[in-house]
């Protein structure tokens, strides 16, 4: 069986989703390289920069629509960036498609009590299956680079936005209490 992969991308909230979505969205993008190179680095394929790039653009099109409020919008968005990523798997000999251990697409918002969706093609015939999942909370993300693209191995797991600081961290100097000296 071939190594998969996650095409990571960070996508910038544009419309008010409810509250679904805070500052943006990620995207995880299962993929898998040719029988050929199922050993070698994603990087090192002649067609990754490229079909990253049209990935990205694909993805940026969708942008937090997944999480609109109006369902229909939802259903129409969804539908769009399947059949998108099906254009790509023509277009490339990379291949987007879910493994047994991920779905071929997942969108995790940026708040931790958003419905993470899983998409994932069923046939040749362009039907797709949509999965929303409750997640198990985490601290609230931030995107901080829309479009920023990132890889990782394939699995159901947490986008891996950058994690804002808990705390602000005091500007104060520290006091401490001296100690004396033990007799």
């Amino acid at each position: 069986m071939p190594l998969a992969h996650c095409l990571t991308v960070e996508v910038q909230s544009d419309l008010v989703a409810g509250d679904a979505v805070q500052s943006g969205i990620g995207y995880m993008i299962t993929f898998a390289l040719p029988a050929n190179m199922q050993d070698a680095e994603p990087q090192a394929h002649p067609s990754f920069d490229a079909w990253s790039r049209a990935v990205r653009d694909v993805v940026l099109a969708a942008g937090d629509l997944p999480f609109h409020a109006d369902l229909y919008t939802r259903k129409v968005a969804m539908a769009t960036l399947m059949h998108d990523l099906a254009e790509l798997n023509r277009q490339f000999p990379l291949r987007i498609g879910g493994t047994d251990q991920a779905p071929a697409v997942q969108i995790h918002a940026t708040d931790p009590k958003a419905p993470q969706i899983e998409l994932d093609f069923t046939d040749e015939d362009g039907d797709f299956t949509v999965i929303e999942k409750n997640p198990s909370l985490a601290p609230n993300a931030e995107v901080r680079t829309p479009g920023r693209l990132g890889l990782m191995p394939a699995g159901r797991k947490a986008f891996p936005f950058d994690k804002p600081d808990l705390q602000k961290k005091s500007t104060r100097p520290r006091v401490t209490k001296p100690t004396s000296p033990k007799p």
